[in-house]
């Protein structure tokens, strides 16, 4: 049995001690039939819903189910802006952590309550409003919002703050472009002509590439034809590994994915995980073999003006970023090992 496994089981058993509440009823709870073997005590769940019914069903608060999902599931935590989804979730457990006398089972209310989100975000997503609001800001307003049975004190939530929600993720796709923008004016430079995110296709997959396009200030799609924010929402990949692949495609060390993967509500690479663990020591071996990389960066990414390149040392620095992936690809074959961030 491994220690997370170990440690996931001791915080049940502690629970169930603590509260009073028995695994049985936590599957009650859930509306998982039980069988006399429970899967998510002999199992570390994988879906971040069951670390939210699991949490709810003791009554946790949102805090302490966030530690689960990001360090048991591996997984990013609850994101205010991420309004058809995790603020549902968010209010739900806040709603379930004040109530301490009802037997309202607010994990059963999710659809319910994110229908009733859907039709208020439907009905105003085309309203600007000149301010935005923080994340912090949004998660320390929505624990102020008490529940009601018909969700008025939510959906009047949401009309006030519209303008934070089409922010979402923002500040982490900031980052990313702005990698992707240096490579391109360096592609500009050396090679002649306009180089756009399509001629990264190769080193980046469709997918991330169509992740990047859009107005980076805002989730929404854009829609060219009407030159209008459509409805539909840009999908934010859910798995780690999806983000850590983009941030390999773009030439970023452990330090620097680690940042961005804190933006976006996930743990930093897990040297318990044999995967992220194996990455973390071929990423640091090939850092300390290129160079480039690193005066490339302090250049043209954090800005450092008394970093002086050739063009031929900046075209190169840009290069090896690019070629990243393929060179861990490789490290990984000479090992006998698939690498995982990577299409075949």
């Amino acid at each position: 049995m491994n220690q997370k496994l170990k440690a996931w089981r001791r915080e049940l058993d502690l629970l169930v001690r603590d509260t009073g509440t028995s695994l049985e009823e936590v599957c009650s709870y859930l509306d998982i039939a039980y069988s006399g073997k429970i899967g998510f005590y002999n199992k570390i769940p994988k879906k971040r819903n069951i670390f939210i019914g699991i949490g709810m069903a003791f009554n946790l608060p949102l805090d302490r189910i966030n530690e689960w999902i990001i360090y048991y599931g591996g997984k990013k935590k609850l994101y205010p802006k991420d309004i058809l989804e995790d603020l549902v979730w968010i209010y739900l457990i806040n709603s379930n952590y004040a109530d301490r006398d009802s037997d309202t089972n607010y994990y059963s209310l999710y659809e319910k309550c994110r229908q009733s989100v859907w039709e208020t975000y439907n009905s105003i997503w085309n309203e600007y409003i000149s301010h935005d609001e923080g994340t912090v800001s949004i998660g320390e307003k929505i624990s102020e919002v008490g529940y009601d049975k018909e969700f008025k004190g939510l959906r009047e939530f949401i009309m006030a703050n519209m303008d934070g929600f089409k922010t979402a993720y923002a500040k982490p796709r900031a980052m990313l472009l702005d990698y992707v923008n240096a490579l391109l004016d360096t592609r500009s430079r050396r090679l002649g002509g306009s180089h756009s995110k399509n001629n990264l296709r190769g080193y980046l997959d469709d997918s991330m590439i169509n992740y990047l396009s859009g107005d980076v200030g805002t989730i929404n799609v854009l829609d060219m034809k009407q030159r209008g924010r459509t409805l539909h929402i840009k999908n934010v990949p859910k798995i780690k590994k999806t983000h850590i692949s983009l941030c390999l495609a773009l030439g970023m060390s452990k330090n620097e994915i680690n940042e961005y993967l804190e933006m976006m509500g996930y743990a930093p690479l897990d040297e318990e995980s044999a995967d992220e663990a194996r990455l973390i020591d071929m990423l640091e071996k090939w850092e300390k073999s290129h160079e480039l990389q690193w005066e490339y960066k302090k250049k043209f990414i954090k800005g450092d003006k008394s970093i002086i390149l050739k063009p031929e040392e900046e075209f190169e620095g840009a290069m090896q970023m690019l070629m990243l992936r393929q060179d861990l690809k490789y490290e990984y074959s000479k090992e006998g090992l698939k690498f995982p961030y990577m299409k075949d």
